[in-house]
């Protein structure tokens, strides 16, 4: 009788362990105070908090805890235990979905707060896609003219119309994907999609971080806190019959893990340069801005040569807010990466 009961509660927990795999969750039904700018320092927060798949995924854990604990009770009394009773196999599986819980959280932190930079990054660039529809519209009609007059040909017409048929199209996409990314931040955040939200500035980047990192210290701790790691440790230290195996695959994970970090930590000088040459040309552009704007007045260029200064000014600040944003989340990435996100392939660390 006693083994009958142990038999069901392991047909139990072999249910629980389903439910507890990560699952695609609908919108959310409930919704949070929108009525305020998301920043991003509150992103975390709130999904740990509010997010229905993390929630979904501690319950389901929770139970499987308490399915364990039934098993590990019902055998207090028990001399023999039955060989279809692997209770390694049980706190192994216990282990690494515990495990498992705790990186959906990181994941899905980690993801909302990309869509935050990315959403930011995006319309950064709004602006200087407006001044460049505007300046092909302006080429258009003087192509036209020139046309009208004889001093072009259909040729030219079409070609610059063609242009802004592309720029406008291309416009549209920026649009599309900046309300697609508002709407995932929203789900990742359990507010309804159709609610009002307003998002915040993207922060500067921690260059008192960026400039004390002591790689050789954080590889090290990387590793230690790596959920991908864990879980074979885990698998290693519960499976007997093939611990030989999974300690291999371990040491395996252990060098995949740490030529990952040695990419992300490469990534950070890099983006560092770039956001450098960003600011270098923005300076060099807002110069050139300012001498086509006295020429303007003096006279010496058109209205179009002008509209071209500013266009080409727009676009420098809009890759230079870009490749701010990106240094920051470059930053982001690996701390989150030491936090326990370095796994054996390399992390998405750049957000545009």
């Amino acid at each position: 009788m006693k083994k009958k009961k142990i038999l069901t509660i392991i047909t139990a927990i072999a249910i629980m362990l389903l439910l507890a795999l990560p699952t695609c969750v609908s919108a959310a039904t409930e919704t949070t105070d929108a009525t305020n700018k998301l920043q991003y320092n509150e992103i975390a927060g709130i999904v740990s908090a509010q997010n229905i798949q993390i929630e979904s995924a501690q319950l389901s854990l929770d139970k499987l805890r308490d399915s364990v604990d039934k098993v590990e009770d019902s055998l207090n009394d028990v001399e023999y235990i039955p060989d279809s009773i692997d209770l390694n196999s049980l706190h192994s599986q216990l282990g690494t979905v515990e495990i498992h819980v705790q990186q959906t959280e990181a994941l899905l932190v980690y993801t909302a707060e990309n869509y935050f930079v990315s959403y930011n990054q995006l319309k950064y660039n709004l602006p200087a896609a407006e001044q460049g529809l505007e300046l092909l519209k302006t080429s258009v009609k003087i192509a036209e003219i020139n046309y009208q007059y004889g001093l072009g040909d259909q040729i030219d017409v079409d070609n610059v119309k063609t242009q802004l048929a592309e720029a406008e199209s291309n416009y549209l996409t920026m649009q599309n994907q900046i309300s697609v990314l508002l709407t995932q931040l929203k789900i990742l955040l359990n507010i309804d999609p159709q609610a009002t939200l307003e998002i915040g500035d993207v922060p500067e980047a921690d260059q008192i971080y960026f400039a004390a990192i002591n790689s050789e210290q954080d590889m090290a701790t990387a590793l230690k806190n790596s959920y991908t790691l864990k879980i074979k440790d885990v698998e290693a230290t519960y499976s007997p019959s093939s611990r030989k195996t999974n300690l291999l695959d371990l040491e395996q994970a252990e060098r995949d893990a740490k030529a990952s970090y040695m990419q992300d930590y490469a990534a950070l000088g890099e983006q560092s340069a770039k956001t450098m040459l960003a600011e270098q040309k923005l300076t060099q552009a807002e110069h050139s801005l300012y001498v086509s704007q006295q020429q303007y007045t003096t006279g010496l260029i058109s209205k179009v040569a002008l509209a071209k200064a500013q266009n080409q000014y727009a676009s420098a600040k809009a890759e230079a807010q870009n490749e701010e944003a990106a240094m920051f989340w470059q930053i982001e990435s690996y701390k989150a990466m030491i936090a326990g996100l370095l796994s054996g392939s390399a992390q998405t660390t750049g957000s545009n």
